[in-house]
């Protein structure tokens, strides 16, 4: 998972890195901002690990003279929570692409975006030896008979939108707030589960 992390960040990073004028390239526009957050999912489904706490990076880049900007985004939302001597984890991960629309301004930006993303969720069981019962949501991982740690996972293709503002703090820095949509169904366990949700938090970052 971790691994997975590192490479969907350099993947989301890369294009707006690369983007970065030089002075030939002034008319190249672009922001690339972090955001952090929480990322709540539908109760009815994720209890007890259906509010996430969530870091992410929004990405946007394209000619200035563009009417929209491309998007590159990436969310990482995680929770736990304790059931009996069941410790559940719940986890999931977006890599979403799309357009997003930036209204420059002296000082504040709002902007809209949308697109397709892609979404990895993560259930997992740890208990001790020997465990009790499995509590929880049905989809949440048969404990091992001899203790440690199992879990199920799958990804599926879905769609986001969103939107914010953020304040432009001297000539490059940005500081604002974010908000979106997403949505994707994934199957564990034979079951299929809504792994989007609501993402709202705070983005900081650079522009140029």
């Amino acid at each position: 998972m971790r691994t997975h992390m590192r490479l969907a960040l350099c993947a989301a990073l890369a294009p707006g890195l690369a983007m970065i004028p030089s002075p030939a390239e002034a008319a190249r526009t672009g922001h690339i901002n972090l955001f952090g957050g929480m990322k709540s999912l539908d109760e009815d489904v994720w209890t007890p690990v259906d509010s996430q706490q969530e870091l992410g990076l929004e990405t946007s880049f394209g000619g200035s003279a563009w009417p929209v900007l491309i998007a590159v985004d990436y969310f990482h939302a995680t929770d736990q929570a304790d059931e009996g001597d069941l410790q559940l984890t719940g986890t999931t991960q977006e890599f979403a692409v799309g357009v997003r629309k930036v209204w420059a301004r002296k000082r504040a930006s709002p902007y809209l975006g949308g697109g397709a993303n892609w979404i990895d969720a993560e259930v997992k069981t740890d208990a001790p030896p020997p465990p009790p019962p499995p509590p929880g949501a049905s989809f949440f991982p048969v404990p091992d008979p001899e203790g440690g740690t199992t879990s199920e996972s799958d990804s599926a293709v879905g769609l986001w939108m969103g939107g914010g503002v953020f304040w432009r703090l001297g000539p490059y820095v940005n500081l604002g707030l974010s908000a979106r949509l997403s949505g994707a169904k994934v199957n564990i366990r034979n079951e299929d589960l809504q792994t989007g949700g609501l993402h709202a938090g705070v983005v900081l970052g650079f522009g140029w």
